[in-house]
């Protein structure tokens, strides 16, 4: 199969812009072609790329806490404070993962009220002034906090 030389057609007839749908549809299309490869071959995909180059991946929750926060009605249980982020950070830890990502978001000064901080995506639309406003004397401790809880939760061997 000739799978570089198929790539290399279609990346002539359409050329792709940075994460454009025709560079999403050419990705999908490659990995078929290597499937397919492979499959013919009966090599595994791995070594049509060059070999493996490691036994074990680390995973991270990627988002964690932010689309509970953001999307309380679809993702459950739903984030309201700062005692349900160290609830997420100790499932993080219950569920096997060792690391963890998530975004900055904003609650008051009680810790209740959880919401993400979207600078000119909020809801509502915040200003430019407002925005800097709320970054300056919210986000800092904001991020510390909710950093701190995220910690307590999941433990220190989790990286944050």
């Amino acid at each position: 199969m000739r799978n570089e030389r198929i790539y290399t057609d279609l990346y002539c007839a359409t050329p792709p812009c940075s994460g454009g749908i025709v560079a999403l549809a050419m990705g999908a299309i490659e990995n078929a072609l290597l499937d397919a490869k492979a499959k013919g071959s009966a090599w595994p995909v791995y070594e049509l790329l060059g070999g493996r180059i490691r036994d074990r991946i680390r995973v991270y929750w990627s988002h964690c806490a932010t689309w509970r926060i953001n999307h309380p009605a679809h993702y459950k249980p739903a984030i309201t404070d700062l005692d349900g982020v160290k609830a997420i950070g100790r499932e993080v830890r219950e569920k096997g993962f060792t690391a963890l990502k998530t975004n900055i978001f904003l609650y008051d000064k009680d810790g209740k009220n959880a919401r993400g901080w979207r600078p000119g995506f909020g809801v509502p639309f915040a200003t430019r002034a407002q925005c800097r406003t709320r970054r300056a004397a919210q986000s800092g401790h904001a991020s510390r906090s909710a950093a701190r809880r995220c910690r307590t939760g999941c433990g220190h061997p989790c990286s944050i």
